[in-house]
């Protein structure tokens, strides 16, 4: 099954499910006064979207979306948000002045990730939770295997194009469960030098 959750207009937002014999189907959030932002992470019970979204006046944070019910609920202080889940689906990954924590989704004190850093953004965890990977620099980007019990940190792969020039920085990016494989988009901005005779 592979889902999708795109956003297709500035206040409305599409839940997009379909399978290799079917065609995407789509279904409208029910956003209320809700104002939900890319990208999205599906729950492991295919049943609940973790997303991001702001309210009238207030500042982005996390909210579980309920696909049958079509309700959202908050789970993260204003300001604190993540968009990758731990495996079980418990656990939001999210960035802080410390390191990387993980917030627990049902309420709860967050907890350290052993061996982050503020630098690090956080790709995927491996299906058995024992490491996370995550990201360091933008051009070029290197993706680090992290043991969550003592930290320990391993360099897997260093991302740039083969063409450089212009290329200011590796943007949005998935990687497979093993680490093994990652896709991902970047930002080149060319110009070009004129050299003009004759002006007076």
């Amino acid at each position: 099954m592979l889902a999708l959750y795109a956003r297709t207009e500035p206040v409305k937002s599409t839940v997009l499910i379909a399978d290799a014999s079917s065609v995407p189907s789509g279904a409208p959030l029910a956003s209320g006064t809700i104002r939900y932002q890319e990208p999205g992470a599906w729950f492991p019970d295919g049943k609940r979207l973790l997303l991001v979204g702001s309210e009238p006046k207030h500042r982005p944070r996390n909210f579980v979306y309920d696909i049958a019910s079509g309700h959202a609920t908050p789970v993260t202080p204003e300001g604190i948000l993540g968009h990758v889940l731990t495996p079980d689906g418990k656990h939001i990954t999210v960035r802080s002045a410390q390191g990387l924590k993980l917030m627990p989704v049902d309420g709860g004190e967050s907890a350290l990730v052993p061996g982050t850093t503020v630098k690090d953004i956080p790709l995927r965890w491996t299906a058995d939770g024992a490491h996370l990977f995550v990201l360091r620099g933008r051009m070029p980007g290197v993706i680090e295997r992290i043991c969550a019990r003592d930290g320990k940190r391993e360099p897997r792969m260093t991302l740039a194009p083969a063409d450089p020039i212009g290329v200011t920085t590796i943007s949005s990016m998935a990687i497979s469960q093993d680490g093994r494989a990652c896709a991902y988009s970047f930002l080149r901005y060319l110009s070009t030098l004129y050299e003009v005779d004759g002006l007076r």
